[in-house]
């Protein structure tokens, strides 16, 4: 039912807009390109925000969704629900669209195609008695223990705003990703939105398998509705590259044992 409106309201949007460039992005043109890409669903606002109004509700009518759980702790009069003002999360929801169009700009794609041509070439083993070591004698570790240093730090520092638009990317399996990737876990990725927004960044994400979603079915549901909701993302208007997009961050919802 949710999918079938979001698809509604998307579908019917008729605004055609003219992407701004890349190395803009900290320009007021894109405030400007956001709002107006945003106005057609902005002005029913209760139909726009029902979408996430769900994905906030109770943990059984928020099916497949985890929804809010329920703790030991909730009977304390201590306790109550809170959610985001409609103002805040429209202004909570320009942002997320405005990240989602800088991680999905046609310059920056060009650059994750790149990499993604390349053949995959697996890092080299690094000799190292260093894990056998603390393992032995009962000891931890911390990242400072296993040798990290700073590559190329003798060379001339980059501008990250120049270094955003070539990712950075890394080829996993068969495509290029960015280098963060989501965890399993289902208290911060047991939603859709949670996964439809990692993979729209290009990271692979990780279907939960514990807590509610230890249930096969309930899984499949969830990624289901991911899928719905990633085919309905609004940076997809007016776009010639919907169903790359689509393929491409499909791919990045993967599985775990």
């Amino acid at each position: 039912m949710l999918a079938l409106l979001h698809s509604r309201l998307v579908r019917t949007s008729s605004t055609h807009l003219t992407l701004p460039p890349f190395a803009s992005f900290r320009d007021p043109v894109w405030e400007t390109y956001i709002t107006t890409k945003l106005a057609p669903f902005e002005k029913n606002i209760s139909d726009y925000l029902q979408f996430w109004f769900h994905e906030s509700g109770d943990e059984i009518r928020s099916y497949p969704n985890q929804g809010l759980l329920h703790t030991p702790f909730d009977f304390l009069s201590c306790t109550q629900t809170m959610m985001l003002s409609p103002e805040m999360m429209i202004a909570t929801l320009r942002v997320r669209q405005y990240v989602l169009e800088l991680f999905n700009h046609p310059e920056r794609l060009d650059n994750l195609k790149k990499i993604q041509a390349r053949p995959f070439i697996a890092p080299p083993k690094i000799e190292s008695n260093v894990m056998a070591s603390c393992q032995k004698e009962g000891l931890s570790l911390s990242i400072s223990d296993l040798g990290v240093a700073v590559v190329g730090a003798d060379r001339d520092r980059v501008s990250r705003k120049d270094r955003m638009l070539y990712g950075p990317f890394v080829k996993l399996g068969r495509q290029a990703r960015s280098l963060l990737v989501g965890s399993a876990m289902p208290d911060i990725y047991g939603s859709v939105s949670a996964l439809s927004t990692m993979a729209q960044l290009h990271c692979l994400v990780g279907v939960p398998r514990n807590s509610v979603f230890n249930d096969v079915k309930r899984q499949v549901d969830l990624v289901k509705e991911t899928f719905n909701a990633l085919e309905q993302s609004e940076v997809l208007i007016g776009r010639r590259d919907k169903q790359w997009l689509v393929r491409q961050w499909k791919h990045n919802i993967m599985g775990v044992v």
